[in-house]
């Protein structure tokens, strides 16, 4: 019993030192900005071998539980987006700080410091959520699984980040930016999806792409 809780208090002092240490990292533009991608690319390779290392392991099995993961995720992206960011109902404490954080994105899509998500959030909270799907679904299922989740957390951060900072350079990134511009600066209730608009055509909040907004071309 005692090395249970010694195991478990060790792990949370390690995440928690390791939340620390990302937060005063964040300050740093650079890190904040390249950072997110970094580290989901090494996690997403590194579970996707653990998933295929297993003496069980099917590589159609682990690649199409990744892909599946994606599908997972994007909704997940799509509702947390629509109902926690831009909740629609009466707010308290939490919903008002929520809702505030995100407005202040709305009012200044280029600031930094609250364009991405923390890493002292993220990054203790898929290790926690990964360790448990994987301990209760097994390697080969659970890494494959958290790999899709975090290669699309890595891909949405880009896209966001792109959308806002930088000048698109291929067709689908100039498509990509338009269609997220529009719910930034033309109709903050359609198009919440980042990555893609596949949940946004299916419940009915696709706006597609339209021309620049006044407040958008200035």
């Amino acid at each position: 019993m005692l090395a249970i809780i010694l195991k478990a208090f060790g792990v949370v002092a390690g995440l928690g030192l390791t939340s620390y240490i990302l937060g005063l990292l964040s300050w740093n533009t650079r890190f904040k900005t390249l950072a997110p991608f970094f580290l989901s690319s090494i996690a997403t390779i590194g579970l996707l071998f653990w998933a295929l290392s297993t003496p069980e392991s099917s590589f159609l099995k682990v690649i199409a539980t990744f892909l599946g993961s994606w599908s997972i995720s994007s909704i997940v992206e799509y509702l947390i987006h629509r109902y926690v960011l831009h909740y629609p109902g009466s707010r308290g404490k939490f919903e008002k700080l929520i809702y505030e954080l995100h407005e202040n994105h709305h009012d200044d899509a280029k600031d930094l410091s609250i364009q991405f998500i923390s890493l002292a959030i993220s990054v203790p909270l898929f290790v926690l959520v990964g360790s448990g799907i994987i301990h209760v679904l097994g390697v080969q299922i659970g890494a494959s699984l958290i790999a899709g989740m975090t290669c699309l957390y890595g891909y949405y951060e880009w896209v966001h980040y792109a959308s806002h900072n930088r000048k698109a350079t291929t067709p689908w990134l100039k498509w990509q930016q338009k269609y997220h511009r529009v719910h930034h600066f033309q109709d903050a209730n359609c198009n919440y999806g980042v990555t893609n608009p596949l949940w946004d055509v299916c419940f009915g909040t696709y706006a597609g792409i339209q021309r620049k907004s006044p407040r958008e071309a200035g």
